[in-house]
């Protein structure tokens, strides 16, 4: 109870089972003990769709904040945004977002070819969950659910994103992402219940 460091992991293992509550509040207790520490709360943050605290955060993570302008209507603060990081981040999410910015420009084969190109060097799971809804929304289904069924492989089974995420909506009537949201779903539940036999509810709240 004590440990600001396990808090802080436990927003990252939280949300990957889809306990987004828990996610946020396990920050909370981190920050309670250490005000200096570093989470991924921001990711948490997106996925709750509290998309003004993701621009408000003093964490750069140049995914995200670009995910949050564009579901804000902010599409062209997006493009800067993406014109101004594309140079001081990682390469990796340089292609991303530079994906991105292809995307909201129409060029939606540049960012389908750059996003496919990506997918199969990508070890992170979650990371490859924003590949696919980028894909999804740039219209290659197959191409996104293939990608999915990385992320889960990796495990990523956040439940409620992958059930209401609307840019993975051209992908939901196939049936190889019924089959991955249906996984998604049973390992969820096996977290809720292994998050409440571990007295999870009583250390981080209920939602």
């Amino acid at each position: 109870s004590t440990d600001a460091e396990l808090f802080a992991g436990l927003v990252y293992a939280c949300r990957y089972c889809g306990l987004l509550g828990a996610s946020r509040r396990a920050d909370v207790r981190a920050r309670r003990l250490d005000p200096s520490i570093k989470t991924s709360v921001i990711h948490t943050l997106w996925m709750l769709r509290e998309h003004e605290a993701v621009l408000a955060s003093t964490v750069d993570a140049a995914v995200v904040m670009t995910f949050s302008l564009v579901a804000l209507g902010r599409e062209a603060e997006a493009l800067e945004f993406v014109d101004r990081k594309s140079k001081k981040v990682p390469a990796k999410i340089a292609q991303m977002i530079g994906a991105l910015r292809a995307l909201l420009e129409g060029r939606r084969a540049e960012a389908i070819a750059t996003l496919v190109a990506m997918a199969p060097e990508f070890r992170d799971a979650e990371g490859l969950y924003y590949l696919a809804r980028q894909l999804a929304h740039a219209g290659a289904a197959e191409e996104a659910v293939a990608v999915l069924e990385q992320a889960t492989a990796a495990g990523f089974f956040c439940y409620p994103v992958l059930a209401s995420d609307e840019w993975l909506d051209s992908a939901r009537h196939l049936p190889a992402f019924v089959a991955v949201l249906r996984r998604a779903e049973e390992e969820h539940e096996l977290a809720v219940a292994a998050f409440a036999a571990a007295g999870g509810e009583r250390i981080l709240g209920t939602d």
